[in-house]
C-alpha cells in the first residue's frame, strides 16, 4: 500500500516529468556557468579556453528555445525521448559552447541544421507510431519474461562471466577499481589487447550485459544481477573506461524510474539527472567528478567545432569512410587516425596527446561534409526506429537500457562503428534470439491444425 509520502514523492516527480520544455534550457544555463566557472580554469591546459561573444550567445538562446519547442510538440515515444536525450547531452551544450569559445558561425548553424533534421525524422516517424499501435512512452507493454529463451540468456552469461574473467586476468590483474586519477595512467601503459579481444570486450559491455541487467532484474534473480555489475566492474578495472563505469548507476536509474512508474517521463527524468549533476559540480571539491561532466558535455560539443575547422578550412581531404568501414579496401588520407591528429593538434588541445573520438555532427561532416550533416541523422534515426521496433515487446526497463547506453555510445564514434564495435547489431542478433517463438512448437501447431 502507497503511504501519504509516496504518494507526495510520486507527485513531485510527475511534475518534474511534465516540464519537458525546461530541461534544455536549464542544462544551457547551467552548463554555460560551470564552464565559465570550473571547466575551462581546469583544463585550460587541454585548450578549453573562455572567449565569449555576446551577441552569439543571445543567438544560441534563441534557438536554444527552439530546440525545447522541438522536444515538447515530439509525440511521446521512445524515439522521441532518446532524441530529448541526445539534444540535452549533445545538440544543447554545441549552442553554448558557439559563444563561449566565439566558434565558427558556419559550424553552428550546420550543427542546427543537423539536429533540426533529426528532429524531422522523429517528429514524422514517432507520429506514425502513436497513430497506428499507440506505441508510446505512456502505453503498457507486455512482459517479454513468460516467452524468453532462458537457454540463449544461459549461453549468453556464461560467454560474458568466462571471456570477462579472462580479459581482466590477462589485462587488468582481476582489478574491480581504478582511481579516476588513474585512468589514463593504464591508458598510456602501452598495454593493448588484440582486435578480436578488442571487438569482444567491446560486446560485453556495450551490447551483452546491459541485456542480463534487465533480463536478471526482470526476473528478480538478484546474485546474477549483482554478479553482472561485477563483471561490469571487472570491465572498468581493464583500462577505466568511463562509460563502464557509468553504465551501472544508468542501470539503476532507469530501475527507480520504473518502480516509481516514471518510465513514461524518462526523456525529462534524464534531463533532471543532468540538472543535478552539474548543480553539484559547483559544490563538489573532487576535480574528477567534474571531469565526468566536462568529457560527456563540454569535450565533444567542442570537438564538433574542431573537426569543422580541420576539414573545411584546412584543404584536408574528407575520409569518406576511409577510416571506417571502407578501411580495408581503400587507404587513408592521413598517416595517423583523425582522431589523434585533432585531438593531439597545438591549434586545438595545447599539443597535449589526445585521442579526441567524436560522433555525430563530427563523423558526418568529417567523412562527407556538407551532404553527411544532411543524410547522417536521417540514417540513425531509422536505424533507432527499427531497433526500437525489434524492441517493442519488450518491458520498458529493457527498452531504455539498451537504448540508452547505445544512443551515449554513438556520441564518441562513427556510424558504422556504432553498429558494429558498439554491438548493436550484436544486441539485435541476441535479443532475437532469446525473444523469438519456438519453431519447433509453432510447426507442431501447424501441424495439429491441418489435421
Amino acid at each position: 500500500m502507497k503511504t501519504k509520502r509516496h504518494g507526495r514523492v510520486y507527485l513531485i516527480m510527475d511534475i518534474l516529468g511534465r516540464l519537458d520544455f525546461a530541461y534544455p534550457l536549464l542544462i544551457k544555463l547551467l552548463f554555460e556557468n560551470i564552464y565559465i566557472v570550473k571547466y575551462h580554469y581546469y583544463w585550460s591546459y587541454l585548450g578549453t579556453t573562455y572567449n565569449p561573444n555576446y551577441e552569439k550567445a543571445v543567438i544560441s538562446w534563441v534557438v536554444a528555445i527552439i530546440f525545447a519547442i522541438m522536444v515538447k510538440i515530439c509525440a511521446r515515444t521512445k524515439l522521441s525521448a532518446l532524441f530529448g536525450v541526445l539534444v540535452n547531452i549533445s545538440a544543447i551544450p554545441s549552442l553554448s559552447i558557439y559563444w563561449l569559445k566565439n566558434q565558427s558561425s558556419e559550424a553552428f548553424w550546420l550543427i542546427v541544421l543537423y539536429w533540426s533534421i533529426w528532429w524531422f525524422c522523429t517528429f514524422v516517424l514517432s507520429s506514425a507510431d502513436k497513430k497506428k499501435d499507440g506505441w508510446n512512452c505512456q502505453g503498457q507493454r507486455q512482459s517479454f519474461i513468460p516467452d524468453i529463451n532462458n537457454t540463449i540468456v544461459l549461453i549468453v552469461y556464461i560467454w560474458t562471466v568466462v571471456t570477462t574473467l579472462y580479459l581482466s586476468m590477462r589485462y587488468g590483474g582481476l582489478r574491480l577499481f581504478i582511481d579516476l586519477g588513474d585512468v589514463y595512467t593504464y591508458r598510456l601503459s602501452g598495454v593493448s589487447m588484440s582486435s578480436i579481444e578488442g571487438y569482444i570486450f567491446a560486446w560485453n559491455t556495450n551490447a551483452l550485459l546491459p541485456i542480463l541487467f534487465g533480463v536478471h532484474y526482470l526476473q528478480d534473480r538478484k546474485i546474477l544481477f549483482c554478479s553482472d555489475m561485477v563483471l561490469m566492474l571487472l570491465s572498468y578495472g581493464i583500462f577505466g573506461n568511463k562509460s563502464m563505469l557509468m553504465t551501472i548507476p544508468l542501470v539503476f536509474g532507469v530501475i527507480i524510474l520504473h518502480r516509481m512508474d516514471m518510465m513514461k517521463h524518462f526523456g525529462s527524468m534524464i534531463g533532471v539527472f543532468i540538472a543535478v549533476y552539474v548543480v553539484a559540480s559547483f559544490f563538489v571539491p573532487s576535480q574528477m567528478f567534474v571531469a565526468l561532466g566536462d568529457r560527456i558535455l563540454d569535450g565533444p560539443a567542442a570537438g564538433h567545432y574542431n573537426y569543422y575547422d580541420f576539414f573545411s578550412n584546412h584543404g584536408n581531404p574528407l575520409l569518406y569512410l576511409r577510416e571506417s568501414i571502407l578501411r580495408a579496401f581503400a587507404n587513408s588520407p592521413y598517416e595517423q587516425g583523425i582522431t589523434r591528429i585533432i585531438g593531439s593538434s597545438a591549434k586545438y588541445y595545447s599539443g597535449a596527446y589526445n585521442n579526441m573520438n567524436n560522433g555525430l555532427f563530427s563523423m558526418a561532416y568529417a567523412n562527407f561534409g556538407i551532404a553527411g550533416v544532411i543524410v547522417q541523422p536521417i540514417i540513425i534515426v531509422v536505424t533507432f526506429h527499427l531497433f526500437c521496433k525489434l524492441l517493442e515487446d519488450y518491458d520498458d526497463v529493457m527498452i531504455y537500457i539498451l537504448a540508452l547506453i547505445h544512443a551515449l555510445f554513438l556520441i564518441s564514434t562513427s556510424y558504422f562503428s556504432w553498429l558494429i564495435t558498439g554491438g548493436l547489431v550484436i544486441d539485435a542478433l541476441v535479443l532475437f534470439a532469446i525473444r523469438r517463438y519456438d519453431f519447433l512448437r509453432l510447426y507442431s501447431k501447424r501441424v495439429r491444425l491441418r489435421i
